[in-house]
């Protein structure tokens, strides 16, 4: 997901095409995906859900948690996708939306490098120049993606300012008795969302935030398909999986 960005141009591409049936490899490496509100329904069904902090441009980001360690992708074998939903940020791929300065326009782009990039499969411009069906499906995606992104961006806002998140890390005992965890991860707290007054509840369910909350907390869930795909998968076998809670532990 590092892969610099190139602005699709007829000038650059006419003559690129896209492997639209490569299958997921080119994801395997990818253990957080950013993914919406708008997908929290399908994802809390397959992946736990959190928030992790963008230092880059300082701002807090919904992902779904695809593996134990970085760099593992427990969705991906032989190429494959083994969850019931493939998230938008994985199903755009070689795409993306990379912000222009001037207002909140965006460039559709191609993320350069990706194996998905050749001289075989979808073209992106017709003879004639035009857009091909792949680049007008690729930028109706794309309008909805980043429409979706600015809503997600207000749902965590929208949080933060009502004090909602707490930092937790996700602990693993290996096979060889030795902890592991993955660390830099948030949640909704529970507690303190039951705990909010009438008139703050009303207004995150007002605005279609509430039923995000709740999805956040009930897609833990998923840690056991992911303790499940991983002691599959034949590497390093994991005892148990679960979920620290360091406000709690800091205050004990």
């Amino acid at each position: 997901m590092a892969n610099s960005l190139q602005p699709i141009t007829v000038a650059d591409h006419a003559n690129v095409k896209i492997k639209t049936d490569g299958g997921f490899a080119h994801a395997a490496n990818i253990h957080i995906v950013p993914v919406t509100i708008h997908e929290f329904a399908e994802v809390q069904a397959n992946f736990p859900i959190v928030f992790v902090k963008d230092k880059a441009n300082n701002s807090t980001r919904v992902v779904a948690i695809l593996g134990l360690a970085p760099g593992e992708n427990l969705f991906v074998k032989d190429g494959r996708w083994l969850g019931t939903y493939i998230p938008a940020h994985v199903a755009r791929m070689p795409f993306a939306a990379a912000a222009v300065e001037e207002g909140h326009k965006y460039a559709v782009c191609l993320e350069e490098g990706s194996p998905l990039i050749g001289d075989e499969g979808e073209a992106l411009y017709n003879a004639d120049g035009t857009d091909s069906e792949l680049l007008q499906r690729v930028k109706a995606m794309l309008e909805q993606l980043v429409a979706q992104e600015a809503i997600t961006t207000a749902f965590v806002q929208a949080l933060e300012e009502a004090n909602l998140l707490k930092p937790i890390a996700i602990q693993m005992v290996d096979g060889e008795n030795k902890l592991r965890e993955l660390n830099g991860l948030l949640t909704v707290d529970g507690k303190r969302l039951h705990e909010l007054p009438a008139d703050k509840l009303a207004k995150l369910h007002e605005r279609g935030f509430l039923g995000g909350a709740y999805a956040i907390n009930h897609s833990f869930a998923q840690l056991k398909r992911l303790l499940q795909y991983r002691n599959e998968s034949g590497g390093l076998q994991i005892a148990k999986v679960h979920v620290r809670d360091l406000d709690a532990e800091a205050a004990a």
